[in-house]
């Protein structure tokens, strides 16, 4: 199994109703809103590092085909070396639990392979419930470390031929 199929339940493939894109200008505001209402999650992500992602191509959006509301996103940086690490992934309340956050998590493995890229490493706060979700996708719970105000996880999802 490709480390996209093995990042994708059937199940949760292509969720009708949800496109997964890399982030253009236009939608920084829509990104900085989502970020701004998640950030006991996430923490404070100011509006020029988001721009510098877009900039880069390491940001992921959701978007209702519909509506075109942006209901999630993943930020991310793409190392010199073997690696992608994902700085932030966030997912509205109601869209929670439909496969939005996998499907972005597998766009990003999308991403990885096709930048040749081996490994997908996170830190995430101890407390948060988003750590049964990395369990669940496959990642590999590797530490835990000491951060500025709280002890943090590290997961790591390596891709393999």
């Amino acid at each position: 199994m490709n480390p996209v199929e093995r990042a994708i339940s059937p199940a949760t493939q292509e969720k009708p109703g949800i496109s997964i894109i890399l982030a253009q200008p236009e939608d920084l505001e829509a990104a900085k809103r989502l970020a701004d209402r998640h950030k006991n999650e996430l923490g404070f992500i100011n509006r020029a590092i988001l721009r510098k992602a877009i900039e880069a191509d390491s940001l992921l959006i959701a978007r209702t085909t519909e509506e075109s509301e942006l209901v999630g996103l993943a930020h991310f940086y793409v190392r010199r070396d073997q690696q992608i690490t994902l700085y932030s992934i966030v997912v509205e309340q109601q869209y929670q639990r439909l496969g939005v956050g996998r499907q972005l998590f597998s766009a990003l493995v999308h991403e990885a392979v096709k930048r040749g890229k081996q490994d997908i490493v996170l830190k995430c706060p101890i407390e948060l419930p988003a750590n049964r979700f990395y369990k669940h996708l496959g990642l590999q719970h590797v530490a835990v470390e000491p951060g500025k105000q709280r002890s943090l996880n590290i997961w790591k999802y390596t891709l393999s031929a």
